[in-house]
């Protein structure tokens, strides 16, 4: 037999490959730009966090702040206004007459 068909039927032990989910964000503003799994050796230049690998992650609603990644509030409805009347004291939705509200 060859030395290669020799090597190739002994089991031998297989380098295992550590990896580590990383998430790039821009650093001034925590913006989430990438994620992805890497070697652990590579090195990268850019800002980067660890992430475990069940970690859900929406770029839209999450951002990086000093480190960690963080819920930030993305709201913009208004879903109460003061109204323009004259109310009761302790009903303030109960309008004893309306005013003459001008904007």
């Amino acid at each position: 037999m060859s030395t290669e068909l020799e090597r190739a039927l002994v089991k031998q032990p297989r380098k295992k490959i550590e990896i580590e989910r990383r998430l790039r964000y821009n650093n001034d503003t925590g913006e989430i730009i990438d994620w992805r799994h890497v070697d652990k050796t590579t090195n990268w230049d850019e800002p980067y966090i660890i992430i475990q690998d069940d970690t859900q992650v929406y770029p839209i609603r999450q951002r990086v702040r000093e480190g960690k990644l963080v819920d930030i509030d993305t709201a913009v409805h208004v879903y109460w206004q003061a109204t323009p009347a004259e109310t009761i004291s302790n009903n303030p939705y109960f309008c004893k007459r309306e005013l003459e509200w001008k904007q």
